[in-house]
């Protein structure tokens, strides 16, 4: 829902667990059944994949699109019509194990040079005036509030996205993502503490906290931490 606010052709790379529905008829679909016999039903219904992911690549249009799950390797290429002729390739790799095809070099455009420091990696200004917009909508409870229609929600992520414009045009840097890690839990040492009978006390992300305090909207599905409770040592 949020991602299909965003403006279409804009984005370079998606990542998805499961296939978009019916990408296997866009590759060799002999080949996919010849290797995992046991899809062959949900090849021929058209119930292979996720259900919901078509639509959202068919208004991104991404440049590739990369996804898990099935654990074999499989290419495709979704065209999309339209002038300019954009299409989305499509690539799902096997498990990470002697003699498998898990690994695949793609390049992409090449990225501009950064300043002193090198690349840094920048928040999308797009996607922050989504998060704004949408937020009044993410809820905790068992029934969240009601969507509003699309027109209207076109409105408010253009209302945020001209409050992202001033925070940049007041700072440089705003979109910027900070080089902030913290620890919030000692590493795993292997033959170290034995693991605890219980499941640990939840704390949340400090690079989490940073953020929504930048873009002034609540921590997601945090309702709070126990009192008494803090962060161990790293």
């Amino acid at each position: 829902w949020k991602l299909m606010q965003l403006t279409r052709g804009q984005i370079d790379v998606v990542l998805s667990h499961d296939w978009p529905r019916g990408v296997h008829r866009h590759g060799n679909e002999r080949n996919l059944l010849s290797k995992k016999r046991f899809l062959e039903k949900e090849v021929q219904t058209n119930t292979l994949g996720n259900p919901h992911t078509p639509a959202l690549m068919s208004h991104l249009q991404p440049s590739y699109w990369f996804s898990a799950h099935l654990h074999t390797k499989f290419a495709a290429v979704v065209p999309h019509g339209g002038p300019g002729g954009r299409r989305t390739k499509f690539l799902s790799l096997d498990k990470c194990l002697p003699q498998r095809d898990f690994l695949q070099v793609v390049s992409l455009p090449d990225v501009p040079p950064g300043g002193p420091g090198g690349v840094r990696l920048e928040y999308d200004a797009e996607w922050l005036a989504v998060l704004r917009a949408t937020q009044p909508f993410l809820s905790l409870d068992r029934r969240g509030p009601p969507l509003p229609p699309p027109a209207s929600l076109h409105a408010r992520v253009e209302e945020e996205l001209a409050w992202v414009r001033e925070k940049v045009a007041g700072d440089a840097d705003f979109l910027l993502v900070p080089e902030n890690f913290e620890h919030t839990l000692p590493p795993h040492k292997p033959g170290g503490a034995r693991l605890p009978a219980q499941q640990p006390a939840f704390f949340p992300s400090p690079q989490t906290k940073a953020f929504t305090d930048k873009i002034g909207v609540p921590m997601p599905h945090v309702r709070g931490v126990p009192s008494g409770h803090a962060p161990p040592p790293p």
